[in-house]
């Protein structure tokens, strides 16, 4: 049973990632799916569920913030609630925030339940011993961090986004957990946040679905959540490459009454996308923790990531660490109280050796998503000059003009000839602008547009971005050329190559404002 299982997820060289949702909690930990959480919050408002859903047309975040609006002013002021303004008060930021404490503080209190059944106390301690990459969840209760107790976590987009997860032994989750009350994706004004973001998650997900078979347990087919999720990172797909997916996603099915495992394939459709996956339908999910249990690896997910992780510190930093190490073969140094003892040779050229690896896409992510703290004088003397070999458009000016290299507006004259050949290029505001002669046509009416930079992408779609150069110059600035490149970053991880490379373009240009002209 466990060979058939393993056979139809299919043989991969990574091991699985799991997506897991809201019934994985209600199977082991007794709660309620997000409809019937929010039912028994209306009740501390002494208001009939039915009258918040009547009010927002059945939308559940929408339902969320009426229930929160109406909790805010009661738990402030009722005598009920002093225990936990007292625990949490430091928690409670805004309107929202009253719901979020106590969803969280009831969730807490779910993780001390004691199961009694037999077979998911033997399904559970299967879980913990099945053989996965890593997770991700919308799910807040700490549940898999309890099974998963070697795993790292990362609590909402932001710790995703601004963080360097190394892809193994880590859980994801994306809609906020209950140790972080305010990290809850719940409400209306949540998901409208949650999803203007959208683009940065399906970025940072599409690697892990391409290269990984992807476990959904705890969802359903029709899961609104899920199918949002999909649809972005399908976007980013070729219709070829949409149908490589199509053995990577399994759903496991739970049905109560089902004797023999069932195999199935079936067709996700959600708006113009149409995603191809399997489902494996059972009532008892022994033989698939036993089957996951049963892949081979040679390390621990947990040990495998506190590896990949310090060996990115030591090489993609200049940070000291105080348990990962390098030294001479003649240090008399102590070792014994290390972690790790990764190689012998002098530091500041491993250092180097580092910047050195350094990609355009390292340069991208240090400029729009997080500030990685890099030495400005080592990409400039050993990045930039190895990169400008086969790249035309990269980031620049960033780090020349915060480099020791920048004297007078301009590169000083022992830098790399490559460095003085390309600023000389750059400083060109015609550098960034498109050269065809069918774009050179629309140039005038470009020009004439009286709107706002995010407004002329709006209105006339993202290829119009390559055209933002030929806008008045008081239209163009950083800062709306900065959201505009935000909201559409999952493009560099899809298949159009005239839209990415266009885009290289417009973040060399915001490179180019922000830095160059500081407009």
């Amino acid at each position: 049973m466990e060979n058939r299982i393993l056979e139809f997820i299919g043989h991969y060289n990574t091991a699985p990632f799991l997506f897991v949702g809201s019934g994985f909690s209600r199977r082991y930990l007794g709660l309620e799916d997000w409809e019937g959480l929010l039912k028994r919050f209306a009740t501390l408002n002494n208001v009939d569920y039915q009258y918040y859903f009547s009010s927002s047309g059945g939308k559940l975040p929408r339902i969320a913030s009426l229930i929160a609006e109406d909790l805010h002013e009661r738990w402030w002021k009722l005598p009920e609630y002093e225990k936990s303004r007292n625990r949490y008060k430091e928690y409670n930021t805004n309107k929202y925030s009253a719901l979020k404490i106590e969803i969280s503080h009831y969730l807490k209190g779910k993780m001390d339940i004691k199961i009694q059944d037999k077979i998911l106390l033997e399904e559970l301690d299967l879980c913990k011993k099945i053989v996965i990459d890593g997770i991700i969840t919308t799910n807040y209760d700490n549940l898999l961090e309890k099974i998963f107790s070697d795993f790292k976590t990362y609590i909402g987009q932001e710790e995703l986004f601004f963080s360097s997860p190394q892809g193994v032994g880590e859980i994801y989750k994306i809609h906020g957990c209950q140790s972080k009350p305010n990290s809850l994706i719940l409400t209306d004004e949540d998901y409208i946040s949650f999803e203007k973001k959208n683009p940065y998650l399906a970025a940072k997900l599409l690697t892990i679905f391409t290269e990984h078979p992807i476990i959904f347990i705890g969802y359903s087919l029709t899961d609104e959540n899920i199918l949002k999720i999909l649809n972005s990172i399908a976007q980013c797909l070729t219709s070829d490459n949409l149908q490589k997916l199509k053995n990577r996603l399994i759903f496991i099915q739970y049905n109560v009454s089902q004797q023999e495992i069932e195999y199935a394939t079936h067709t996700i459709a959600h708006e113009e996308i149409r995603i191809p996956v399997k489902t494996i339908t059972m009532s008892d999910f022994r033989p698939l923790f036993l089957a996951l249990s049963s892949i081979k690896r040679k390390f621990p997910a947990g040990l495998l990531r506190l590896l990949k992780e310090h060996v990115y510190e030591l090489v993609m930093t200049t940070d000291s660490s105080s348990k990962v190490y390098v030294q001479n073969i003649d240090s008399k140094e102590d070792i014994k109280n290390l972690d790790v003892v990764l190689g012998i040779g002098a530091i500041n050229k491993v250092v180097k050796a580092g910047y050195r690896r350094y990609e355009r896409k390292d340069l991208i992510e240090d400029i729009l998503i997080k500030d990685k703290s890099l030495n400005n004088n080592d990409i400039v003397n050993v990045t930039l000059p190895a990169l400008l070999k086969g790249t035309k458009y990269l980031p620049f000016f960033k780090y020349l003009v915060n480099s020791n290299y920048y004297q007078e507006q301009k590169p000083i004259d022992t830098v790399d000839e490559r460095i003085i050949k390309h600023h000389l290029l750059a400083i060109q505001h015609k550098f960034y602008e498109p050269t065809g002669k069918y774009d050179i046509r629309k140039k005038k009416d470009v020009a004439s547009y009286q709107e706002t930079m995010i407004d002329f992408i709006d209105e006339f779609g993202l290829e119009y971005i390559k055209y933002i150069p030929y806008l008045k110059k008081d239209k163009i600035n950083s800062d709306d050329l900065f959201e505009i490149l935000n909201k559409h970053i999952s493009v560099l991880e899809g298949n159009n190559e005239n839209l990415k490379s266009v885009f290289y373009k417009m973040i060399c240009y915001y490179d180019f404002l922000k830095y160059h002209l500081g407009k």
